[in-house]
């Protein structure tokens, strides 16, 4: 029996699953990030666990500077200043949940549920419902899309890629999700990321996670004229897999030209590749995740001196001042 007061929280979805909600939104800790939830969502995944669940948690903050900007943008109609400006305040958001211990994954009548919070900005994008179908179909053009960027960093010429990353905020992005598995702008590598066991599997699970944004710094490093023995396994992979599919490579960064340098957004429907595009790319995305983890596995100790041998030199581009202080200096604490 619950004595907990809903009234300030609006239970939304299937009325059999509220109860099991009331029971987790109970459990929560009793701290500011609880208190400005307003809506709690429970809705279906598409996934490879047929019962898996999100749920949407909508919350009030306190980031006002923020907000405002939010609104500015809006009243400019300029949607790319929306877009900056929403992201400048997820980031503060989320550093806010993550500090207040927030669950990420919760248990409802003995399933598992991916706790996505959102600030209240968020709710004419977050309750968005989808068909079955295009759920399976945003999923994979995701996917599709993380795969031809995986494919174009290992392919493309040298001077293809330094148009891509350099100037960009692409390497210190990519250092902040291999050193935290959070898509933070950070400027050093930390030299003691890895002091447990359990650190290097982590770390190793971000490898293969964000393999893009690995495989990029890698090519950075190797391109500043970095060398060490994790380079040079790293070097043998890219030859090995531009060898194993010569005829296909040309095609697949066309595609990659197409859907990313135009920015198509990912969840546009149909599916962006032929199905058979798609398991080809697929399976060699997979083949080359899987070469450049057994590649690093016990090389772990070179990451730090690969990524500080060009990240603090890089200059860092105007947009960089979107990003907060408390990111930038995170290393420092």
């Amino acid at each position: 029996m619950h004595t907990t007061d809903y009234k300030d929280v609006e239970f939304i979805g299937a009325k059999n699953r509220h109860a099991a909600l009331y029971e987790w939104y109970d459990g929560l800790s009793d701290n500011e990030v609880k208190v400005s939830i307003t809506k709690i969502k429970c809705r279906e995944l598409m996934s490879s666990v047929p019962t898996a669940l999100q749920l949407i948690v909508m919350c009030n903050h306190p980031f006002s500077e923020e907000t405002l900007a939010i609104h500015r943008a809006k009243e400019s109609r300029n949607e790319t200043a929306v877009d900056r400006a929403l992201r400048a305040l997820l980031r503060v958001f989320n550093q806010w949940v993550s500090i207040n211990g927030m669950p990420e994954e919760a248990f409802l009548n003995n399933g598992q549920a991916l706790v996505n919070w959102q600030p209240v900005e968020m709710l004419p994008y977050s309750f968005e419902e989808l068909s079955y179908q295009e759920q399976v179909y945003t999923e994979m053009n995701s996917h599709a899309m993380d795969c031809l960027e995986l494919i174009r960093i290992a392919t493309f010429t040298d001077e293809d890629f330094l148009k891509l990353w350099e100037g960009s905020n692409n390497p210190f992005l990519a250092a902040g999700r291999l050193a935290y598995g959070d898509l933070e702008w950070i400027q050093q590598f930390p030299d003691n990321f890895i002091i447990s066991e359990s650190d290097r599997d982590c770390f190793l699970e971000r490898t293969s996670e964000f393999a893009r944004e690995y495989l990029g710094l890698c090519r950075l490093g190797m391109l500043s004229g970095y060398e060490s023995p994790l380079t040079r396994k790293i070097s043998g992979v890219i030859l090995r897999f531009q060898r194993q599919y010569p005829f296909n490579i040309p095609d697949w960064q066309l595609l990659a030209r197409q859907h990313l340098d135009a920015e198509i957004d990912s969840s546009d429907f149909p599916l962006i590749l032929h199905l058979r595009i798609y398991n080809e790319i697929d399976s060699a995305c997979d083949l080359l995740r899987s070469d450049l983890l057994e590649a690093t596995d016990g090389f772990e100790k070179w990451i730090p001196p690969l990524v500080n041998s060009f990240l603090p030199g890089l200059r860092a581009p105007e947009s960089a001042r979107f990003f907060t202080d408390v990111l930038d200096n995170r290393l420092e604490h």
